[in-house]
């Protein structure tokens, strides 16, 4: 049994907003198969429940998932701790000073699905989605092992999970500044500046930054810096 995450990818660019509309979905399954596991137990009303969620943007591609009905989380009992640091507009200031300062190079990083990666400490059990329900087993339930959207501790268990990444890849997290990281490469400075699932990235040169490991992480853009907590970045 496996939970599905549904997600309509860009398939040819479409010429028309018409075209992209009518694109088939595709369903993809979730990125890492360790999401969850079954349990012989039947729904509670300590259970989440389950629901597909969409919102209408300026057209690129359609998107759906399906997402935990967080609402219904108790504290105390699926949930402890949910805060989770945010880049403030004086740490982006302070990065775009040192840029110009220093030329250095600057890129942004957007990760897809990020959420999806967070460890879940808590015991969160979800029910099987409606259309995807197992006749042979329907009173099963699903503990998750990964947190989903929707979840009120989906980002602060994202934020633990990138910080463990970028230390095990020689960064060093800011005292003053928990969304604010700082790696040193051959006498060479590479900063991250996290904001949910955009990390920005500086460092001195292209290559330095192009270095940047990210095996483990679905990357949906690396890409130059154009926007920044509502600032447009020109690079002249």
């Amino acid at each position: 049994m496996e939970f599905i995450n549904v997600d309509v990818l860009d398939q040819d660019t479409p010429a028309t907003n018409e075209e992209e509309l009518t694109t088939p979905p595709t369903v993809n399954p979730h990125p890492n198969d360790q999401t969850e596991e079954v349990q012989t137990i039947k729904p509670t009303d300590d259970d989440s429940g389950i629901e597909p969620a969409a919102r209408i943007e300026n057209v690129t591609r359609n998107k759906a998932r399906l997402v935990a009905q967080g609402y219904t989380q108790i504290e105390g009992v699926d949930i402890h701790e949910t805060f989770a640091p945010v880049a403030r507009l004086e740490a982006i200031r302070l990065l775009l000073s040192l840029a110009c300062l220093l030329k250095f190079k600057l890129y942004q990083m957007d990760v897809n699905s990020a959420f999806l990666n967070g460890i879940v400490q808590e015991e969160v059990y979800v029910e099987q989605p409606k259309g995807f329900v197992d006749t042979t087993y329907p009173e099963y339930v699903y503990r998750l092992k990964k947190t989903l959207y929707g979840l009120k501790q989906a980002p602060r268990a994202w934020y633990e999970w990138l910080t463990i990444f970028l230390l095990k890849n020689g960064y060093n997290r800011g005292g003053v500044d928990n969304t604010l990281f700082i790696k040193k490469e051959k006498n060479q400075l590479l900063v991250a500046l996290i904001d949910v699932d955009d990390i920005v990235f500086e460092g001195v040169s292209n290559q330095l930054v192009a270095d940047i490991p990210t095996k483990g992480i679905d990357v949906n853009q690396f890409e130059y810096l154009e926007t920044a907590l509502g600032l447009c970045v020109l690079d002249k």
